[in-house]
C-alpha cells in the first residue's frame, strides 16, 4: 500500500509541478507582452521588464497553485485511469478515497509551498517588482500616498519616496474641532520618531488664526514603520500576520478594513481551496465513461478551473461593494467549487 501511495504521489506531484510551470510560463508571457509596449518610454528598458517578471514570479506562481493542482491531478490520475491502473487498484480492494492518499499529500505539499511564498517570499519580492515596474533604481522608489489616523491626528501623505514621506498634512482634532493644521514637504524616520522639515503650523483660535514656521519638528510615534509598509502595499502582498496587525490598527482607528479582511480570509482559506480542487477532480477521474477520454477531461478541468478563478475574482470584490462581511467573499468561491464537485458526482452517478 505504501508503494501505491508513493507511486500516486510521484505521478500527481510531477504532473502538478509541470502544470504549474506551464501555467506560470503562459501568464508570464502575456505579462511580458503587456509590459513590452512601454519599453522605450523614458528610460524604461527591456532589463526593467525582465527584472519585474522575475520578482513578480512568486506572486504569479502562488496565484496559479489551485489551477495547477486541478489540472495536474486531473492529468496524473487521468493517465492512471486511461491505462486501467486505477481499475486494478479498485479490483484489489482499495477504496476511491484510499487511492487518493498520494494525491492528498501532493495537495498538502503545494499548500505548504503556497504558505511559504505568501508569508516569506511575496512580501519582499513584490516590493522589488514594483521598483522595476516603475522604472526606479533599487534605492529609489515612489509609491502612492495614503490617509491614516494616529492618536488624535489625521494624517495625509501625498507620496512615499523610499522611506521618506512627501507633502504631509496633519490635522490635530479635538472632538469635532480642528485645533491645528501642520504641513511639511517631507518627513524622515529616526528610529520611532518622525522628523518633519520646513514645518508650517496653522493654529485655529476662536478669534484669529496663528501661523508659525519651524525648520524641523520631531513627532514621536506618529506612525509605526510596519503600519507604514502595510499602508503602501497591496493587501494581497502582505503576510497573514501583517494583515492581522493592520486590520487591528484600522479597526482601532475607526477606518474601513474590509479590503484587508478579504485578503486575510482568502489567505487563511487557500489550503481549503486546494483540497476542494482535488474533490472536483475525483468524479472526472473515477468516471466509468470512457467515451471522452483524457482530452475531454482536461478540457473540462480547464473550463472548471476558469469558472472557479473568475468567480473568486468577481464575487469576492462584489461582496465588498455590496457591504457584506469579507469572509463571505473568501468562502463563496470555495462553496461554488464544492457545488461544481457535487454536480459532477451526481452526473457521474447517473451515467
Amino acid at each position: 500500500m505504501i508503494k501505491v501511495d508513493r507511486y500516486i504521489l510521484w505521478t500527481t506531484l510531477m504532473t502538478v509541478i509541470g502544470s504549474l510551470v506551464l501555467l506560470s510560463i503562459i501568464e508570464t508571457f502575456f505579462t511580458f507582452l503587456n509590459e513590452l509596449s512601454d519599453v522605450g518610454q523614458a528610460d524604461f528598458s527591456l532589463t526593467n521588464v525582465l527584472l519585474y517578471l522575475l520578482y513578480d514570479l512568486p506572486m504569479r506562481v502562488n496565484r496559479m497553485i489551485p489551477m495547477g493542482l486541478l489540472l495536474g491531478a486531473l492529468i496524473g490520475l487521468g493517465q492512471l485511469a486511461s491505462t486501467n491502473e486505477l481499475t486494478i487498484m479498485r479490483a484489489a480492494g482499495m477504496s476511491k478515497f484510499r487511492i487518493l492518499y498520494g494525491a492528498i499529500i501532493t495537495v498538502v505539499l503545494m499548500s505548504v509551498l503556497s504558505l511559504f511564498l505568501s508569508e516569506k517570499v511575496i512580501p519582499e519580492s513584490s516590493v522589488e517588482a514594483e521598483i522595476y515596474q516603475n522604472n526606479q533604481s533599487g534605492k529609489d522608489i515612489v509609491r502612492d500616498g495614503f490617509w491614516a489616523i494616529s492618536n488624535q491626528e489625521i494624517l495625509n501623505v501625498a507620496a512615499l519616496h523610499n522611506d521618506e514621506l512627501k507633502n504631509i498634512t496633519m490635522f490635530d482634532i479635538d472632538g469635532q474641532t480642528i485645533k491645528n493644521v501642520v504641513h511639511a514637504p517631507s518627513a524622515t524616520l529616526n528610529r520611532k520618531d518622525w522628523i518633519m522639515n520646513d514645518v508650517t503650523t496653522t493654529t485655529i483660535e476662536q478669534s484669529h488664526i496663528v501661523r508659525t514656521v519651524e525648520q524641523a519638528v520631531t513627532f514621536p510615534n506618529l506612525i509605526d514603520q510596519r503600519i507604514l509598509e502595510a499602508l503602501s502595499a497591496k493587501p494581497e502582498n502582505l503576510s497573514i500576520r501583517n494583515l492581522n496587525r493592520f486590520i487591528r490598527y484600522l479597526d482601532g482607528n475607526g477606518l474601513d478594513s474590509s479590503e484587508y479582511r478579504l485578503a486575510f480570509w482568502t489567505k487563511v482559506f487557500s489550503p481549503l481551496m486546494n483540497f476542494v480542487m482535488l474533490i472536483v477532480v475525483a468524479p472526472l477521474v473515477f468516471s466509468q465513461n470512457r467515451q471522452g477520454g483524457l482530452g475531454v477531461r482536461i478540457f473540462l478541468g480547464i473550463m472548471i478551473g476558469l469558472i472557479i478563478y473568475l468567480a473568486s475574482r468577481i464575487l469576492s470584490h462584489s461582496i465588498l461593494i455590496f457591504g457584506y462581511p469579507p469572509i463571505i467573499g473568501a468562502i463563496l468561491p470555495i462553496a461554488i467549487a464544492l457545488l461544481i464537485a457535487f454536480l459532477l458526482f451526481k452526473f457521474v452517478a447517473s451515467r
